[in-house]
């Protein structure tokens, strides 16, 4: 192919997998729970294909080699046997067929069905005409990359018997206190799968989304720092987990994914034990950011079709529901609220490209953006000092630190970059004071994560 001009089809904002077929149908998914579409590979108004149950989400679709039918995953806003299940459908329109639960996007390839089972890429032995596996499902490589917010497994399989994958790789991190300018100052615990590190109000606990045997699963973990010693705080055994101290460092709130796009809320002691208080079940899942240090409102973001990511509060003191606070065509996420409770830090791509602004809590007031740069890691990294006056995120690789001059109008100075390599840091959190930072270093040397190619790989399934 000699290339060309991109040509617009349709919309697909938050688009969730496409397919192509040889007559020139592509099939797609626009949002993040929608039905599938067909449009002409020549552009129009898109058709809808398939209909999806309200909160439900048809995605990844796959054409099987007549160009007619076709494979897709459906997954529901509720924890059950059918989340994430195989359908076969067809462009006449007949009711979608069962294929097999709980599986990931697929490839045909050979006269078998190539997906992921329990980590593992499996092949199993379908027949195209009928939409019906057969036999059992063989192993064909190990711990295959998997993003489960998305079903997709991280591999493709030509007609011909070439076969690409990727083995998934997961870096353990060491929590480790630094300088400003990145120095090291000392380890907290053991090294492990962490995410999100975040300390109480008072400084005296760190807590941190940690996996378990199962790499893909996350609970959160505190860290007493006066003795260096962990225990589990959670047992959401979730792929996604968010969470906010409380004011006084004893309560957590988290955030949950549950199945599909369906959340819970709830709030916790930081032990573990005692009674969950559920504050809100909803079909929408909210990433969870922060907690005010007045302990009325909570703070996240929650995806929509229309709108993308939106920020969203919760007033403990009044309905206890989500409430919408900014909401507009572009994104809008990770709030994090300023110490005094006047001021809401967010990431927004409205100018084209993530950047940091600042607006008045609860309003109304001004609006300021504070990045000029761009910023990296979006859904992390954004945090205020425990004072107040500085304000951090990533930038070009590097963490930039805003002086806020003053706190009570929110008055910014320019950001400034830390002196610090970032090239090995997978999360960061400012300590108690201005003076260090816990950063989540690599532990040990990178390992590679090679695409791996399988010639005739089904020659060895039929011997």
């Amino acid at each position: 192919m000699d290339g060309g001009p991109i040509q617009i089809l349709c919309d697909a904002p938050e688009g969730r997998g496409g397919s192509w077929s040889a007559n020139g149908t592509i099939i797609f998914t626009p949002n993040i729970t929608e039905s599938l579409y067909r449009v002409s590979e020549g552009g129009g108004t898109p058709e809808k294909l398939t209909q999806a149950k309200p909160g439900w989400t048809h995605r990844n679709p796959y054409f099987l080699p007549d160009g007619e039918h076709f494979l897709f995953i459906a997954r529901e806003p509720a924890s059950t046997a059918t989340a994430g299940s195989l359908y076969a459908g067809s462009l006449k329109g007949q009711e979608p067929k069962l294929v097999v639960e709980r599986a990931s996007n697929v490839q045909y390839s050979g006269g078998f069905l190539l997906y992921l089972k329990d980590a593992n890429l499996v092949a199993q032995l379908f027949d195209a005409s009928g939409l019906k596996l057969t036999g059992n499902p063989i192993p064909i490589a190990e711990k295959v990359d998997y993003w489960n917010a998305r079903d997709a497994a991280y591999f493709s399989a030509s007609p011909t018997g070439v076969l690409l994958y990727r083995k998934s790789v997961q870096t353990p991190m060491q929590p480790t206190w630094v300088d400003r300018d990145g120095r090291e100052m000392g380890k907290v615990g053991e090294p492990g799968i962490y995410l999100d590190p975040r300390f109480s109000p008072d400084g005296s606990k760190l807590a941190l989304a940690r996996a378990g045997k199962d790499s893909l699963r996350f609970d959160v973990w505190i860290t007493d720092l006066q003795h260096n010693s962990s225990s589990r705080a959670t047992f959401a055994d979730s792929p996604q987990v968010s969470y906010a101290f409380s004011p006084d460092g004893n309560a957590l709130a988290v955030g949950a994914n549950v199945g599909g796009a369906r959340g819970e809320l709830w709030t916790q002691s930081v032990s573990g034990s005692g009674a969950q208080e559920t504050i809100a079940d909803t079909p929408t899942w909210m990433i969870l950011n922060d907690w005010s240090r007045d302990g009325r409102y909570l703070f996240g973001d929650v995806q929509e079709n229309k709108t993308r990511e939106d920020i969203f509060f919760v007033d403990l003191k009044g309905d206890r529901k989500l409430t919408k606070f900014l909401q507009g065509p572009a994104s809008e996420l990770s709030p994090r609220l300023s110490p005094n409770g006047k001021w809401l830090a967010y990431v927004s791509d409205e100018s084209g490209r993530y950047e940091v602004y600042v607006t008045a809590f609860p309003g109304p007031g001004g609006k300021w953006q504070v990045s000029s740069g761009g910023v990296d890691r979006v859904s992390s990294g954004l945090s205020w000092s425990s004072d107040g006056k500085e304000l951090y995120f990533f930038s070009a690789d590097k963490i930039m630190a805003v002086p806020i001059q003053n706190t009570e109008s929110f008055q910014f100075g320019t950001p400034q970059p830390l002196p610090m390599r970032t090239a090995d840091v997978f999360g960061f959190a400012p300590g108690p004071t201005p003076a260090r930072f816990l950063v989540l270093r690599r532990a040990g040397p990178p390992e590679p994560s090679p695409i791996r190619i399988v010639l005739n790989w089904t020659e060895a399934l039929r011997k």
